[in-house]
């Protein structure tokens, strides 16, 4: 791909809302990128802050940006939908304002997805909290560690994974053919899957053929107190949106008779260790809910599977005792 003329032309695009201290480092690690056939399109959600100016600035400077600036804020997940409509060239990607790109993510997924029969291509990660340090990595599953920098899902192999480990594929590094996102996905589902509309998409990515996976860290994954996934994880006294994309899948016929039961406990525990968050969130924020954490068989048999089981159940138990018709969390409440 020494060419530009043999390279096929990568769109990435990037919704933004009030990302304006992270919004120029992106910018930066996208436009000095290896791969240089890349078109810039970010979809400025009606940001209050100084995001327009930084975006103006960048507009001006580099011919290859072009910035979408929504009158009135859209909400997250049409605003996703808006960047599949504008979509150009050869492959898409959906990148992140507050994320970090290092400088060859772009070369190596389109390398992938010319190498490989797969429908669309993601890479893991490390995490950095607001000031850009490191705090940990995206963890990809132990069963696919032992391939060589690459592996392909196909989509009933994803659901099991989904079923065993929750999602681990990180949303602002899939790219896929172009006309993929247009033709067939089309829209972020966000009426129905909410925030884990990116979920289902990646399941009918995977529908169409195999998904596959760089296991090198190619992204700086930001979850920083201002940030949207940060304040889900830490203030959501809801279920995760996760669990309204899989009850789907596994409802249909075919997916649900190759599931064993053994995945289906499984993926019971996922929802019980939700429930626990849930909890924990409560007490944190000194949210007084009506969740109720239930032990039931299935729960106990499980906790016997890992030590990270055991020491969730044991939470749920403290949890429980501490908890008791939620005094603890009318307690911190007395304190906010």
């Amino acid at each position: 791909m020494d060419s530009l003329i043999e390279a096929p032309l990568v769109c990435i695009c990037i919704p933004n809302y009030n990302n304006e201290t992270t919004l120029s480092q992106t910018l930066d690690s996208l436009v000095n990128q290896t791969y240089k056939n890349i078109i810039i399109q970010v979809f400025d959600n009606a940001s209050t802050d100084k995001s327009v100016c930084i975006l103006r600035k960048y507009e001006e400077k580099y011919t290859n940006i072009e910035v979408f600036y929504n009158e009135k804020n859209i909400g997250g997940e049409a605003n996703f939908s808006k960047c599949i409509e504008h979509m150009k060239g050869d492959f898409s990607a959906i990148y992140h304002s507050d994320d970090v790109y290092m400088p060859t993510i772009v070369e190596e997924e389109v390398l992938a997805l010319l190498e490989h029969d797969i429908s669309a291509v993601f890479t893991g990660g490390c995490v950095i909290d607001g000031s850009g340090r490191v705090t940990g990595n995206i963890k990809i599953p132990k069963e696919f560690m032992h391939t060589d920098g690459f592996f392909k899902l196909s989509f009933i192999e994803l659901i099991f994974s989904n079923l065993k480990n929750d999602n681990f594929l990180i949303c602002p590094t899939a790219m896929a053919k172009t006309k993929v996102y247009t033709d067939v996905i089309g829209q972020w589902d966000g009426r129905n899957y909410k925030t884990a509309a990116d979920v289902d998409i990646w399941l009918r990515f995977a529908e169409l053929n195999s998904i596959g996976v760089i296991t090198k860290h190619l992204i700086k994954y930001r979850l920083s107190k201002n940030s949207f996934s940060f304040r889900r994880l830490k203030t959501r006294v809801s279920s995760k949106d996760f669990f309204l994309v899989m009850d789907d899948y596994i409802s249909r016929t075919d997916v649900n008779k190759k599931v064993s039961k053994r995945l289906h406990d499984n993926y019971c525990f996922l929802k019980f260790k939700d429930h626990v968050v849930i909890e924990r969130n409560s007490i944190i924020n000194g949210i007084v809910t009506s969740n109720n954490i239930d032990i039931d068989f299935v729960v106990m048999k499980q906790s016997f599977d890992s030590f990270k089981n055991f020491l969730c159940v044991f939470a749920a138990i403290l949890f429980k005792v501490f908890n008791y018709n939620k005094l603890l969390s009318r307690f911190v409440r007395l304190f906010k």
